[in-house]
C-alpha cells in the first residue's frame, strides 16, 4: 500500500514535467486579439521600426558626443557610417510598414514637404535652402 500512494506521486510528478518541457517547446499563440487590436505581424513590424529608430538616435548620441568621422577602433566603420547604416535600416523598416499597408507613403510625404516649408523658424545654423525657405 505505501507503494502504491509513491507511485502516484511519481506518476503526477513526471505529467508536471511533461505538461513543463511541452510548454517551452511550444509557442503559445493568442487565441483573441491584443487589446490593442494589432495583429501578431503589425507588432512586430512596429517593434523592427522602434528598434531601428533607437539604433539610429544612438549613432546620433556618439556624433554629438565624438564627432562625425571618429571610429571607436581601427578597422570599424565611422560615426557617420554608423548613421547611414542605421538611417538605411530605418528606410527598410518603414518600406516594410507601407508594402503591408499600415503606412501610407503619401502622406509621410506630404508630411514631409509641409515640414521643410516651417521648420526654418526653428533653426539657427542651417542655409535657407536646407529649410525649404526657397
Amino acid at each position: 500500500m505505501a507503494d502504491k500512494p509513491k507511485s502516484r506521486l511519481s506518476e503526477d510528478l513526471q505529467t508536471i514535467a511533461n505538461l513543463t518541457s511541452d510548454r517551452r517547446r511550444t509557442r503559445i499563440e493568442p487565441e483573441s486579439p491584443a487589446f490593442n487590436g494589432l495583429s501578431n505581424a503589425e507588432a512586430e513590424r512596429l517593434a523592427v521600426l522602434m528598434e531601428e529608430l533607437g539604433e539610429a538616435q544612438q549613432a546620433i548620441g556618439k556624433i554629438l558626443r565624438h564627432g562625425f568621422d571618429t571610429s571607436y577602433d581601427d578597422g570599424h566603420p565611422t560615426n557617420r557610417e554608423d548613421l547611414e547604416k542605421e538611417l538605411g535600416d530605418v528606410q527598410n523598416a518603414q518600406r516594410m510598414m507601407v508594402e503591408a499597408g499600415d503606412l501610407d507613403p503619401a502622406a509621410i510625404q506630404l508630411r514631409a514637404k509641409a515640414k521643410a516649408m516651417t521648420i526654418g523658424q526653428y533653426l539657427h545654423h542651417q542655409p535657407e535652402t536646407a529649410q525649404g525657405d526657397k
